[in-house]
């Protein structure tokens, strides 16, 4: 709860978090992404970078996400931005909560790993890259999801977990942050082969791709801008596996 107060105190005192890449680069594009709602301008170009510049294509202010949507463009800039923050720690904890408690532990140990998770390792350290860590805390959510959709019986219910799968994916895809997108199917895979049984692998990795193709229709509007921003990228000329991991 002490980490938690800590990380909405600028709320309270109308300050924000500068480190690093915040006062660099996600303070700025969140400021001009913000004007641009309040003042009914484009949400994909801005002249106030570069001398023009594609902030869609980008990916690193996810500008139809709904959630940022909805924050930007109902709060003042320094209240939506932390509490930007602030719901992308508390997601990580709920779902690693979830997911521990998926595992059969108990409320007090899935408790205690997610707050020693978020805020003891790598959530806490990369706080201050905003669009790696919200998308990577979607990770315990899908993993618990995938567990369900392995462990169901029920057509209905299978659908589901499909569908949960599906909001979670587009949400990743549509922060716009393609790196972490990557590590987060790798995990996913992993765990999918995990949790399958031999009696219904193929059922439930068919249901799992099925729900990834979903996700990249619902989830264009951040795509094809990416996709073309990575064809303008100064290092297109290697393609190198590597360049398109990163």
């Amino acid at each position: 709860m002490a980490f938690v107060l800590a990380f909405l105190s600028p709320v309270v005192t109308g300050r924000i978090f500068t480190a690093n890449d915040l006062s660099q680069l996600y303070l700025p594009t969140r400021y001009i992404y913000w004007k641009a709602l309040h003042a009914g301008d484009t949400l994909l170009y801005t002249s106030q970078l570069f001398g023009g510049f594609y902030l869609q294509g980008e990916g690193q202010v996810g500008n139809y996400h709904p959630l940022h949507l909805l924050l930007y463009s109902a709060l003042p800039f320094l209240t939506a931005f932390s509490l930007h923050m602030t719901a992308i720690m508390l997601a990580y904890c709920g779902g690693i909560y979830l997911f521990l408690r998926s595992w059969l532990l108990s409320q007090s140990a899935s408790f205690f790993g997610a707050v020693v998770f978020v805020f003891g390792s790598t959530p806490m350290e990369k706080y201050f890259h905003m669009p790696v860590n919200e998308v990577l805390c979607h990770i315990p959510w899908l993993l618990v999801a995938i567990g369900r959709l392995a462990n169901e019986k029920r057509w209905g219910r299978q659908l589901l977990w499909v569908a949960a799968i599906v909001l979670l994916s587009t949400s990743q895809a549509l922060v716009g942050y393609p790196p972490s997108v990557y590590l987060s199917l790798i995990c996913e895979a992993w765990y999918l082969l995990l949790v399958c049984t031999k009696a219904n692998i193929l059922q439930t990795v068919a249901l799992f791709g099925a729900a990834k193709l979903l996700t990249v229709g619902l989830s264009i509007t951040q795509l094809l801008p990416t996709l073309f921003m990575a064809g303008q990228s100064s290092n297109r000329a290697t393609r190198s596996f590597e360049f398109l991991s990163m």
